[in-house]
């Protein structure tokens, strides 16, 4: 967990400065879809004040809206089409959609569609693969225990 903050930490400060695409709503949505817990509610609260507040937008906006995105893909997590590897990439693309209308309408800006959520799109799959690796591979659960000979 120390790991995953350490880098949406890093990656909020170059999402504000350098990278064209919200690259840490991403990384809690998809996370939220691969292991439903309410870590994730606190991370999404967190993360959107932390991005707000390093873009100048409205503190508590970014945060309800991460929160509720995240909740809702808790949601489609337990359904039957999460089994699915190729279903991430239409809920990023809609989630993507929907925070860039919200973010940019209400304050009188034009939304910048086509290439931010076409580029959240195309990185959305090979992200989860690699979040889903890292989840199942260096997260030490508490259930598993070690026996010494």
């Amino acid at each position: 967990m120390k790991t995953l903050i350490a880098i949406l930490i890093l990656l909020a400060f170059l999402q504000t400065t350098l990278l064209p695409i919200n690259i840490v709503v991403i990384i809690l949505l998809l996370r939220a879809y691969i292991k439903p817990d309410s870590t994730n509610l606190y991370l999404a609260f967190f993360f959107g004040i932390l991005v707000a507040f390093l873009s100048h937008q409205n503190l508590g906006f970014l945060s309800a809206l991460y929160l509720s995105q995240v909740f809702v893909t808790h949601l489609l997590s337990k359904s039957p089409l999460s089994k699915n590897i190729f279903s991430v990439v239409p809920i990023i693309v809609v989630f993507s959609l929907i925070l860039e209308f919200l973010t940019s309408v209400p304050f009188g800006q034009s939304p910048n569609f086509f290439p931010r959520v076409i580029i959240e799109g195309f990185f959305s799959l090979p992200i989860y693969l690699g979040l889903r690796l890292w989840e199942e591979r260096f997260v030490v659960r508490s259930h598993i225990k070690l026996k010494m000979r």
